[in-house]
């Protein structure tokens, strides 16, 4: 993979569970001035494999906050994890990857909030499949902000990488609940 330019953030993501230990998920790329925060619920982890000597996350669940550092900016992030390819991908955007993927952007319209004051929100979802590692992925980000700023952020997922060659734990890593 190519080194992601100066303005683009690489933060490692593990996952961890007291039944399967950590595992390595991905390495998220964040756009300057961005952040992820821990989200509403902690990682659901369903299962693991080991691919290379490394054990990766082979199918999961895990919900974060997308957060600027500094504008009021708030997104809902959704990162789905399959041991296959993942479905809902033929139509959209074709978006390649860094690493050599195809990815497909797509956005649709969700409606969010209390039930009776749903709003329509756009949501955006990044899919690919990484025959590397047998797994296929899903971000998915829903809120409103503006365009330039969702430019930029799929401009840093371009350089996502969900096989590092030597991935490292020194990451964001989510404890499991005791």
């Amino acid at each position: 993979m190519a080194t992601p330019p100066a303005d683009v953030q690489v933060i490692p993501i593990y996952l961890d569970n007291f039944v399967f230990g950590p595992a390595h998920l991905l390495h998220l790329t964040l756009p300057e001035g961005w952040r992820i925060q821990r989200g509403f619920s902690h990682p659901e982890i369903h299962a693991t494999h080991v691919r290379r000597g490394q054990t990766w996350v082979a199918s999961a669940d895990a919900w974060y906050v997308l957060a600027h550092e500094q504008e009021p900016w708030l997104l809902e992030f959704h990162l789905r994890v399959l041991p296959k390819p993942t479905s809902r991908a033929a139509e959209g955007e074709r978006w390649p990857l860094g690493v050599g993927h195809a990815g497909t952007l797509v956005k649709r319209t969700v409606r969010r909030g209390p039930p009776w004051r749903r709003q329509p929100t756009p949501q955006w979802a990044l899919t690919w499949y990484c025959p590397e590692t047998e797994r296929g992925f899903r971000l998915e980000v829903t809120g409103r902000v503006p365009e330039e700023a969702l430019r930029a952020l799929f401009q840093a997922w371009r350089h996502v990488d969900c096989h590092p060659q030597s991935p490292t734990q020194t990451s964001l890593v989510e404890q499991p609940e005791e």
